[in-house]
């Protein structure tokens, strides 16, 4: 509101215009022309003008609360937030709001680093455009033991060396167990080598262990056992002939086998009386035990013969 004086006129008339120039395609920057005329009575006139540019540099800004950095388990990633954005000249504003994340790699697929970043654009009718963004690190870390399921403890049946097909397959799958977990877990176990039972059978508990790279573990203790169930063979010609004064209840006659695989034997034989005729005939049974205690019998007639005449 300005204000004039005039040396014959005590009050001049001030009149007041605003003249608006803009580009039809940019309604946030624009310019304004005005104008102050002082006129006396007698028409004299005094002019002022004052020029406004009106310019948008200001960057949008963020109308609601920006995420946080925070620590999470695998398991409990957030959901991208939906942010929104204002700004302060153009309320038609046309925005672009996006976001993006960055993994960066931990020592696992379980544990690594996400930088998400929102980012919003926003360009005015004159095409002016600001952007501003905001970057929330989101660090995924694995707390939790690997979670173990399955695997069996393993009975074999003794080969005599060692059942080493068997054990190393055993070990080398785990014993079936299986490992849930954030990321890659390495297996490791505490066998030391099988307690001596009978023959070449033998036993050992032993412990897996599956290990994620931040030191989470679990174990699972399984048995590992070598049995012998099996009788060992055995044979013996069904019926042989022994001169009487040859006869032993000690010694076996004829094709006779006996033999282990998973150790060593014992052979017992018992003769039931002697019957029949001249020198007599024995049902002879022989007794094969292993060291395991699995016992084969085999049956055999022992007839006796007397050829030599008596001598004076």
């Amino acid at each position: 509101m300005l204000t004039a004086t005039d040396a014959c006129d005590g009050m001049p008339t001030v009149d007041f215009t605003e003249t608006l120039s803009d580009d039809d395609d940019c309604a946030s920057n624009y310019t304004l022309l005005r104008t102050w005329t002082a006129t006396d009575d007698c028409g004299n006139a005094t002019t002022h003008q004052q020029t406004l540019t009106v310019v948008d540099e200001t960057a949008p800004t963020w109308t609601t609360e920006l995420p946080a950095d925070t620590t999470v388990s695998c398991d409990a990633i957030p959901a991208a937030a939906i942010l929104s954005a204002t700004d302060n000249c153009d309320e038609s504003l046309d925005t672009d709001l996006s976001h993006s994340d960055v993994l960066i790699e931990g020592c696992n697929a379980g544990t690594y680093t996400i930088e998400r970043t929102w980012t919003i654009t926003a360009e005015d009718h004159c095409q002016n455009e600001a952007m501003t963004s905001c970057v929330q690190t989101i660090t995924v870390q694995d707390n939790d033991a690997p979670v173990l399921s399955g695997g069996d403890s393993y009975p074999a049946e003794c080969d005599g060396a060692g059942n080493m097909t068997e054990l190393n397959a055993w070990l080398g799958n785990n014993a079936g167990i299986t490992a849930t977990d954030c990321g890659e877990v390495t297996w490791s176990n505490n066998f030391a080598g099988l307690s001596d039972l009978c023959g070449a059978t033998g036993a050992a508990d032993v412990t897996f262990t599956a290990q994620d790279c931040n030191g989470n573990s679990d174990s699972i203790t399984l048995t590992f056992t070598i049995e012998d169930t099996t009788a060992p063979p055995a044979s013996a010609d069904a019926e042989v002939s022994v001169p009487c004064d040859e006869y032993s209840d000690q010694d076996a006659y004829g094709d006779f086998m006996a033999s282990d695989a998973c150790g060593g034997v014992t052979v017992t034989i018992q003769d039931l009386a002697a019957s029949g005729a001249c020198a007599g005939s024995y049902m002879r049974t022989y007794t094969i035990t292993d060291d395991c205690n699995n016992v084969t019998t085999v049956n055999q007639i022992t007839n006796l013969t007397d050829e030599v005449a008596p001598t004076f």
